[in-house]
């Protein structure tokens, strides 16, 4: 009995220092919350510091969602070719439906805190009035791009164009209701309002993937990367880079033997324990914010675009992978002394990185889905690290030794 108490005592003496070595390393999870995400115990989440304080915080998050709403109904779509024009009316519908959820359910928190001034009806047909045009913004688009291909094509994207239509037309209804009563309904009316809201963006953005993966192909399969239009490589609404300048780079600039390129997806760890007391756009606005930075940042010729819910994607050339998963830790280190203000809720967000070397083997819509499958895999070892994908294994990249300086970013 003593014996094995002491065997017992010796391996957890052994399991402290182990991990007490492995976080000074920068290996496995940093601290309690990631540990017991990491040690599947429970989600470890913590509420301290989370809640906005008020509903004026939420009211700078909501301005910015107008601010962003009021650009996509001011965008051009200047693109001539049919397909092309098409495209790039699907991703802004898209986006600007996704904002317009946001934003609705940034607008029920802040009611939540504080009924709204204006009235429950007021903000129920503020907010029906802007998702419901999002959804005839998706269904025309969805038309002006069947109408642009050929029949051939159109069989070829049928099922994904049918299961984005079937998402559109289920939530439609919901929407079209969309509703709170009077204050002594409002908790209950609130809550069941969020879960539709957040499941609504979930199940668009599972059903876009598919249809714009396989309209980036056809794009590329009957026109020149040079011919495609400018438009479609900067956003309308907010400038940043497309997907579909992603894909047209990777078109572009293959990898080879003197030139290696790379590509990351970075998303912010507190989005999946935090979404539901601070809100998808309040994500959404810092991993845009970022990305602007880091397109004045980042070395020559490298790519930022954003992929929604605050993640964005990177792709640049490097001697090594060393060289570029040292500037992505750089990165992350930075994101990490940042300080994120919202009115007087100011938070440090982290975020998990994975890195895989770029192949023009790989079609776009594939590596997208690889790269999102693997950074829901890493974010279960902790978050906060640099992950090397190469090889199907999720292999740490050992932070470097520098020391960067606090910034803020205000929303």
């Amino acid at each position: 009995m003593i014996y094995a108490l002491l065997v017992a005592l010796i391996a957890t003496a052994n399991l402290v220092v182990g991990y007490v070595a492995a976080v000074r390393l920068g290996w496995g999870p940093p601290g309690w919350e990631p540990l017991m995400s990491f040690l599947g115990i429970g989600p470890g989440r913590s509420d301290q510091g989370v809640e906005f304080g008020s509903e004026l915080d939420l009211q700078r998050l909501i301005d910015f969602g107008d601010q962003r709403m009021r650009k996509f109904r001011s965008a051009r779509i200047e693109p001539q070719e049919p397909l092309q024009n098409g495209l790039l009316r699907l991703q802004v519908a898209l986006d600007r439906t996704t904002l317009a959820i946001e934003t609705a359910e940034a607008r029920l928190l802040a009611a939540r805190i504080k009924p709204p001034g204006s009235g429950w009806e007021s903000l129920g047909s503020l907010v029906r009035t802007d998702v419901l045009e999002g959804f005839e913004r998706i269904d025309e688009a969805c038309d002006a791009v069947h109408q642009a291909l050929g029949a051939r094509d159109q069989h070829r994207l049928l099922a994904s164009r049918t299961a984005l239509a079937a998402v559109v037309r289920t939530a439609r209804p919901k929407w079209a209701t969309w509703s709170v009563v009077d204050d002594d309904s409002a908790d209950d009316a609130i809550g069941m309002l969020l879960a539709i809201a957040r499941r609504t963006v979930s199940e668009l953005r599972s059903a876009q993937g598919p249809v714009l993966g396989i309209l980036h192909d056809i794009l590329g399969e009957n026109h020149q990367v040079m011919d495609w239009d400018p438009g479609l490589h900067r956003h309308p609404a907010h400038g940043l880079h497309t997907l579909i300048a992603y894909d047209a780079d990777r078109r572009l600039n293959p990898s080879d033997d003197e030139l290696q390129f790379y590509v990351a997806r970075v998303g912010i760890d507190q989005a999946a324990t935090n979404q539901d007391d601070l809100g998808g756009l309040y994500f959404h606005a810092f991993g845009d914010r970022f990305a602007e930075r880091l397109g004045q940042q980042l070395p020559a010729h490298w790519m930022v675009a954003p992929d929604g819910c605050g993640d964005f994607l990177i792709r640049g050339e490097a001697r090594s992978m060393d060289e570029f998963t040292a500037e992505l830790d750089r990165i992350r280190q930075r994101i990490a002394k940042t300080e994120v203000r919202v009115g007087t809720l100011k938070r440090h967000l982290t975020v998990s990185v994975v890195v895989l070397t770029d192949s023009a083997a790989c079609p776009t819509e594939f590596q997208l889905l690889e790269l999102q499958r693997l950074l829901t895999t890493v974010r279960d070892y902790g978050g906060n690290r640099v992950y090397l994908c190469d090889g199907g294994a999720e292999v740490l990249v050992m932070p470097l030794s520098e020391t960067f300086p606090e910034a803020v970013l205000e929303i």
